[in-house]
This record gives C-alpha cells, sequence and structure tokens, in this order.
C-alpha cells in the first residue's frame, strides 16, 4: 500500500532527483505551519494531485512514506534488522529501562521502536546532520510520541554527563580523527589512543561511557575492528576493562545505503560471564529490492545462540582473549564444524592439492655443476604474496626428472612446513622461468572451471582464511600443513560474477604490490651510492 502511495506521489512530482528532500520540506511546512505551499515545490497542477494525495495519508502513513524514500540514500543510514535485534537483546536482559539514550540517531527510526515496544521511559537522539535532526523532530510529532528529546550536535565533540540505561549506536563509519575529537576524547577516557585506529573505537567508548552502572550498550560498527593490527592495542584494553557479553557477525546486504560488513557489539555492566562469539552471517532471509532480512526466527536463533554454544556460537573466558592476541573475530574461536560458511566446497573437490619435490642435497651438488634449464622454488622465495626470487637453479637432467611438478599459471603456492604461513599466487612471468616446487610448498591447482583461482588466493590470505588455515597447522616450532587436512579445507562461494569482480581487484592490488617493489629495489640500489656518486662529480 505505502509503495503504491510513493509511486504516485513520485509520478505526480515528476521523478525529481531530489524528492526526498521535498518531501521532507512539504512534513516540515505541514507540522510547523497551518497551511503548505505545494506549489513552492511543484508546479500548479502537479501540486494540486500532490496536494490531495498527501493529506489524505493519516500520520502513520506520512511517516512511512519519509522512510520509505529515505532508506537508499547514505545520510540515512538505517539497518531495520539491527535496530529489530537489538530491541530483541534488551527485552531479553533488561526487565525494566528507564532512559535511552541514541548516539548517530538518524531519523530516530531506533528511538520511534523502543517508545512502540515500550522500552524506555525518556528518549533522548544525538545528530550531527541538522536536516535529520529536524526530520526526527516532526516525525516524533507526527506521531505524538512523549517524553522525546533531539540533541542537534556533534555526539564525539559534545559529550553530556548524563547516563543511561540503554545506548545504542548504529555509527557512522568514519574515515578519520580530527585533532578536536582526539581532545575531546581525552577528557573522558582514560583508555590511550593513536589516531590512526579506526574511529569506530570512539564512538563505542563514547556509548560506554555514556551507560549508567547497570546499563546495556549496543554498538553497530565495522568488521574490520575485529582483526585489523591497527586496532590490535585498544583491543586488548577494551577487552580487559569492559563489559562485553556477545560479538556477533551479521549478514551482508541489511541495508541498500551501504555494503561494508558489519558486526554488533553488546556492552552490559552487570555482565561478568563469558564473551558469546556469534556467526550470523548467514541468518538472513531475501526481501526486495535485494536486501536481506533478519525475520524473527533468526533473531531468535541468535539469542539463543548468545546464551548457549550452538552451531554458530561459542563461549569464552577472558583469559582465551589474551591468548589469542586479543582478536576478536568469531572465525578465530569456532570450530571449523560449527562455522558458518556460505556455499562451501571442499579444496580437493574444485582443485588438485600436492606437494612439491624432494630433491636431495647431494642431487642439488651433483647438479650444480650442470647448465641450468629452470628453478627451484623454495620457502625463502615467498614474500608478501609475490614471488621476490629464485635463487636454486635446476639442471635441464633435473627439470625433465621432476616435469610432473613444475608450476603452472594461476597456481596457488602456500608453505607446507615453515615458522610462518606465505601465500603467493604464479603469475606468467614466474611459469616463464620453468620453476618446480620445493617438498615445503604445497600446490592448490584449480581444476573447476567455474572457480577462479585469485578468487581462491583471495580468501586464504584475507582473515578469516589465515585464521583458519593457520589453526590447522600443527608443531611447535616447524609448522605443518597436511595434505589431507588442506583438501578438505571448505571455502565459501559466490557467484562466478562475483568471484571476478574479487578475482579483477586482486589481479589489480598484485600488480600495485610488485611495481611498488621493483621501485622499493631500486632506491635500495641508489641509497648507498649517493656520497661516493657525489664525490666523484665535485672531483
Amino acid at each position: 500500500m505505502i509503495q503504491e502511495r510513493v509511486k504516485n506521489l513520485y509520478r505526480i512530482a515528476g521523478n525529481v532527483s531530489n524528492f526526498s528532500n521535498i518531501y521532507s520540506e512539504v512534513l516540515d511546512e505541514y507540522i510547523n505551519n497551518s497551511y503548505v505551499n505545494y506549489e513552492e515545490y511543484l508546479s500548479d497542477k502537479k501540486a494540486e494531485m500532490f496536494g490531495e494525495i498527501f493529506e489524505k495519508l493519516t500520520n502513520e502513513e506520512k511517516v512511512q512514506v519519509y522512510d520509505y524514500l529515505t532508506d537508499d540514500y547514505s545520510g540515512y543510514i538505517t539497518f531495520d534488522s539491527l535496530e529489530n535485534l537489538a530491541i530483541a537483546i534488551i527485552k531479553k536482559y533488561r526487565e525494566e529501562v528507564t532512559e535511552v539514550l541514541d548516539i548517530g540517531s538518524g531519523k530516530a527510526s531506533f528511538i520511534r521502536k523502543c517508545v512502540k515496544e515500550d522500552i524506555g521511559q525518556e528518549y533522548v537522539g544525538e545528530e550531527i546532520n541538522n536536516k535529520l535532526s529536524r526530520d526526527s523532530q516532526n516525525l516524533v510529532k507526527l506521531l505524538n510520541l512523549k517524553n522525546v528529546t533531539f540533541k542537534n550536535v556533534d555526539s564525539l565533540k559534545s559529550v553530556s554527563k548524563d547516563r543511561y540505561s540503554v545506548v545504542y549506536s548504529n555509527m557512522p563509519f568514519l574515515n578519520k580523527l580530527t585533532n578536536e575529537v582526539l581532545n575531546t576524547y581525552s577528557s573522558y577516557s582514560s583508555i590511550p589512543i593513536k589516531k590512526s585506529i579506526t574511529p569506530d573505537w570512539i564512538f563505542m567508548e563514547r556509548l560506554y561511557n555514556s551507560m549508567d552502572d547497570d546499563g546495556l550498550g549496543i554498538a553497530i560498527v565495522r568488521t574490520s575492528i575485529l582483526y585489523s593490527h591497527a586496532d590490535k592495542e585498544i583491543r586488548r584494553q577494551f577487552s580487559e576493562s569492559k563489559n562485553i557479553r556477545a560479538i556477533i557477525r551479521l549478514p551482508e546486504k541489511l541495508s541498500n545505503a551501504t555494503a561494508i560488513p558489519t558486526v554488533m557489539i553488546v556492552f552490559d555492566k552487570s555482565y561478568k560471564g563469558p564473551l558469546s562469539m556469534v556467526d550470523a552471517t548467514n541468518l538472513y532471509e531475501k526481501k526486495e529490492r535485494s536486501l536481506n532480512h533478519m525475520n524473527e526466527n533468526n533473531i531468535n536463533t541468535v539469542l539463543d545462540a548468545i546464551e548457549e554454544e550452538s552451531e554458530i556460537s561459542t563461549r569464552i573466558e577472558r583469559s582465551i582473549l589474551k591468548e589469542n592476541d586479543y582478536i576478536w573475530n568469531t572465525a578465530y574461536y569456532l570450530n571449523e564444524e560449527t562455522l558458518n560458511l556460505v556455499n562451501p566446497k571442499r579444496l580437493g573437490d574444485i582443485a588438485t592439492v600436492f606437494r612439491g619435490r624432494d630433491i636431495t642435497k647431494k642431487e642439488l651438488n651433483e647438479d650444480a655443476d650442470e647448465s641450468y634449464a629452470g628453478h627451484l622454488l623454495n620457502i625463502a622465495d615467498l614474500d608478501n604474496y609475490l614471488i621476490k626470487g629464485l635463487n636454486q637453479k635446476l639442471s635441464t637432467s633435473l627439470m625433465d626428472k621432476y616435469q610432473k611438478y613444475k608450476i603452472q599459471e594461476k597456481d596457488i603456492l602456500l608453505t607446507a612446513r615453515g615458522s610462518n604461513l606465505k601465500i603467493a599466487i604464479a603469475d606468467k612471468s614466474l611459469v616463464e622461468k620453468d620453476v618446480i616446487a620445493s617438498s615445503n610448498i604445497a600446490v592448490i591447482r584449480v581444476t573447476d572451471e567455474k572457480v577462479d583461482p585469485y578468487y581462491i588466493l583471495s580468501y586464504l590470505i584475507g582473515e578469516e582464511g589465515k585464521i583458519r588455515l593457520g589453526k590447522l597447522q600443527t608443531g611447535s616450532i616447524i609448522l605443518v600443513l597436511s595434505l589431507g587436512t588442506l583438501k578438505d579445507f571448505q571455502v565459501p562461494f559466490v557467484s562466478l560474477e562475483s568471484q571476478k569482480n574479487i578475482a579483477e581487484k586482486m589481479k589489480m592490488e598484485l600488480a600495485g604490490l610488485k611495481s611498488t617493489i621493483k621501485r622499493l629495489e631500486k632506491f635500495e640500489e641508489k641509497l648507498p651510492n649517493i656520497f661516493e656518486s657525489n664525490e666523484k662529480g665535485v672531483n
């Protein structure tokens, strides 16, 4: 019904690109004046038709139209499913709520849901955007909601001393922190930070600082904070000083306004128990306009997973975080059997997996005086996802003898034995040098035409892939990755089109990395010779 009303209004307006802005202005005039001059926004005939439809809408329908129009705009990012999940978590863990704060409240959708669900008695929304703050107040007036206040402020610069029973923040994903924000942060937090950290941590500290002594806080943040090396120290600080009930990895495409993967962090100052790690990435149903949506069953599954270990969750003590270098990534703690992968496939089913040839020192010594025709790839030759050099030459006789171990283009190469896990892919330039893999190198040769090797590489060198592979290595000093384990290793799969998009990005970045390394090598050659070349020039 609402979609039909929107289409009619949109058609009357002439499909104008700023229709959501026009509607917002009409709402503002309707609420704050006794008369709306529709002709100020549209031509005479269109204005009359638009006004006739608009004024027939109930107040609730007027709000629904506004929500529908603003769902796709990045300035109004709202995760309807995640607000529903947050509401369910609050209901489960709090029988009584007095004050609710929404940091970065946007169009007040979360506050409106809290009022509807009878969560809280007083509500405060903080929003930096002037227009959104105004719209929020108008929507609340239309719905006749009581005890709701909006502050048109920058939540990272204007920090109140008020404390709340529940604090929620679906925070804006900032790219960098300003000095003013950092200075304000230091006035209320004792945790030292660097300007290089992900800005989401500032919002989480502001959220936690605004919770009362028994407060519950829910933050929606980027998944990169779970494992980013730059955030390691602040993860440690949060792990040791904050009461965290759950870390929940969330499904993708829950909003048309952003494709950034997200995670929900649940803080609870009254909670002293183990931390729940939940992988909810596959808990969704398809919705209209290519969106995913978490239904009631999905949400209930998450609630159960927080309380008890399941196929998608585990519970760990804080000491385990310390033992694992304060990594928050849920994949690190879930067993392979319970890891929730999308359309998983065994490497052994899509590729030939084998170990390189063990060529003895005796063979290599006897081969040293022969004219060479190729190279042996050793662990030391793998570096930074590329092959940095080939130091061991092989004669024609050895190349012919071990021809079946010869590396082909797009072979994925990784260390089967060694102190560190290294992964690379064979490009054309490597293959042209005629290379045989040593026995310390495992080779993954993709044979399935519907699988792009560069997609496999992107997963294996990604945070989740590296964590999972690392957990499969055995040994204390020399780590071993067995072929059987590697063949059974499962990789999540997306469509071939999505694979190719990821693969193209991987190729482009690898080419950039290779070019950068070559430039660095030139500088390394030039720098030691500057003094001598200058002296010769003087003489």
